[in-house]
């Protein structure tokens, strides 16, 4: 009998789901404020294996890409998941990482949402900074 081939975790056979993701610039919000639907908001698809890199790209997209004085790569995502603490009965906040948009391995890049404690109909908050070192360093050259 021939060995069977071990089952592949690709986007394939992984469901992807839509995903709220707040965000502002060069800010951190308040967890009541992000699950109140009271901050800046766009929708998009993931999957469990993205990495946080991917998901940035994807944010970009919807945000800084779309204004031509902020149509570089020079940005850093910094990521949190908000979540309501049934402990403390209270609105709260998990960091999940970082992501610069120029390097994929850079910072926390390459984590996957899934091991970094993502689950599904969890809301994403970003915070998106111009990455000043990278910005300094493109310019001066």
């Amino acid at each position: 009998m021939g060995s069977r081939s071990p089952v592949p975790s690709g986007r394939e056979e992984e469901c992807p789901c839509l995903v709220k993701v707040s965000y502002g610039y060069d800010t951190k919000h308040k967890p009541f404020d992000v699950l109140n639907n009271k901050t800046p908001a766009v929708e998009i698809y993931v999957w469990k294996s993205m990495s946080l890199y991917d998901v940035s790209v994807l944010i970009a997209d919807q945000t800084v890409l779309q204004k031509e004085d902020t149509r570089h790569a020079e940005w850093k995502f910094s990521f949190r998941i908000a979540y309501f603490d049934s402990v403390r009965r209270k609105s709260a906040f998990r960091e999940i990482g970082s992501a610069c948009l120029h390097d994929p391995d850079l910072l926390q890049g390459n984590r996957l949402l899934r091991n970094v404690g993502y689950r599904y109909g969890d809301i994403l908050d970003v915070s998106i900074r111009p990455d000043s070192i990278r910005l300094s360093s493109v310019h001066s050259k």
